[in-house]
């Protein structure tokens, strides 16, 4: 009964295991294209907003009396909460790792083969993960493994895996008597409860944080047959145009904002 829990414990974990992965590529993801497309543009706005404040409060310095107010000389933080609709989306995390493929130097193969090192690959991760024992002895036997399991994947090797395959999921030890195994075991469940609570935890923190709020809302929208990163690009513009024109006014060049680096006037 005890193994047959640990088992299921065992088996929840991967699953577990998986839906994180699966939520930070969904991240990752996302964040690449908010980077992309939305990023240059809050950069650009937030440039524009302290060439106009700065302007604004010289132009007050050289002026007898109070200037009148303007809409745009709010300071920066508060001008971004009252003029962008979609300020929340500052909360977001902007650190995203590379969302590219990784490279592979080893040999190509068939479609078919490609999947059976694909699935022998899974396979293994579930068995040999270090992270299922708390045993010393074991968790290095199972390093060891997952080190000749990441080599032979990255090399495109299956012959190797196929092999790996066949290995035990735990090197061999004496026997011991049942008491001293039903205390392991316990001890054991105990300890994927905490690892199984972990896992929760980072999936349930990952799905409240704002940007992948961001990305539930887009899915919502994009039902609705509206896309919100185009939205949100068009009300950046929006804000952009009008911030250029003020600047205009007041006969400064926007274009030659020293503060805007030229990768952002470009985008």
């Amino acid at each position: 009964m005890l193994r047959d829990r640990l088992n299921k414990k065992r088996e929840y974990i991967a699953i577990l295991e998986l839906e994180l992965f699966n939520t930070r590529a969904d991240l990752a993801e996302w964040g690449k294209l908010y980077n992309e497309r939305i990023a240059p543009l809050e950069e650009r706005l937030r440039s524009l907003r302290r060439t106009l404040y700065e302007a604004l409060e010289s132009q007050r310095g050289t002026e007898e009396g109070p200037a009148e107010p303007d809409p745009f000389s709010l300071p920066e933080d508060e001008a971004e909460e009252t003029a962008d609709p979609f300020a929340y989306r500052d909360r977001a995390n902007g650190k995203n790792g590379k969302n590219g493929k990784d490279e592979k130097n080893g040999k190509s193969l068939s479609p078919k083969l490609e999947e059976e090192l694909r699935r022998l690959f899974r396979e293994l991760a579930k068995r040999f993960h270090p992270d299922l024992t708390s045993d010393a002895q074991e968790k290095t036997y199972r390093e060891q493994i997952m080190t000749r399991v990441n080599q032979a994947y990255s090399a495109r090797d299956l012959e190797t895996l196929r092999k790996l395959a066949e290995q035990p999921d735990r090197p061999v030890e004496p026997k011991k008597d049942r008491a001293e195994e039903a205390k392991a075991l316990r001890k054991e469940l105990k300890r994927l409860d905490t690892v199984i609570g972990d896992l929760k935890s980072t999936i349930r923190v990952l799905e409240e944080s704002p940007i992948m709020q961001m990305k539930m809302e887009a899915r919502v929208q994009r039902r609705d047959g509206r896309d919100l990163l185009t939205e949100m690009v068009a009300s950046l513009k929006e804000q952009i145009d009008d911030l250029q024109e003020h600047l205009t006014v007041l006969g400064i060049d926007s274009n030659l904002d020293p503060n805007v680096d030229e990768s952002v006037k470009a985008g």
